[in-house]
């Protein structure tokens, strides 16, 4: 199967179609950058690579109602849609310093991306012009939105490269915005 084959990010998604649709973004290096890829996988364990991009780190991901696939490109903060049978196009460039990691969809289809050195979470509509910017403070790498329109955010604590434990936290935020 594919999931045997590659090793994806622990970014993936069901689609309205029951497919389960996930990212491949190689390993992060930026100054020797690979190709990032989108993937599909049957109900059956047989799947298919929907798209291969040239230098890219592939990331977060979502399946909107229409079968359309967003998902973001950390090395130049891109945020992309595949719309079923097309390659991706880009619909929001996030500012310096907003690299995306997680991304979720909420009911009206605004999209709200990690962002993992941000510190927080960038509010973006459908179309990809920006909203605003939810500051929670960490390392924040993906959310879930609750019952009750709670966000909840991951965040991995501080960044450590000694090796030592990191020491991450949840975080919820009341918005008063439901999920997908």
């Amino acid at each position: 199967t594919l999931i045997d084959k590659y090793q994806p990010d622990t970014i993936l998604t069901f689609g309205p179609d029951g497919r389960l649709y996930f990212t491949d973004p190689a390993d992060y290096l930026p100054n020797d950058r690979r190709p990032g890829r989108l993937f599909v996988l049957e109900p059956d364990g047989t799947g298919d690579l929907l798209e291969e991009i040239p230098d890219a780190y592939a990331n977060g991901i979502v399946a909107e109602p229409d079968g359309s696939i967003v998902w973001g490109e950390s090395y130049e903060r891109g945020v992309y849609r595949k719309r079923p049978g097309r390659p991706s196009e880009q619909i929001a460039q996030l500012p310096a310093g907003h690299i995306p990691d997680g991304l979720k969809i909420a009911h009206n289809g605004d999209l709200w991306i990690t962002t993992v050195a941000s510190g927080g979470v960038d509010h973006i509509r459908k179309d990809g012009t920006p909203v605003d910017f939810l500051e929670v403070g960490g390392t924040i790498l993906n959310c879930a939105f609750g019952k009750g329109g709670k966000l909840f955010c991951c965040d991995m604590g501080p960044f450590d490269t000694s090796g030592a434990a990191m020491s991450g936290r949840l975080v919820e935020v009341e918005l008063g915005v439901e999920g997908m």
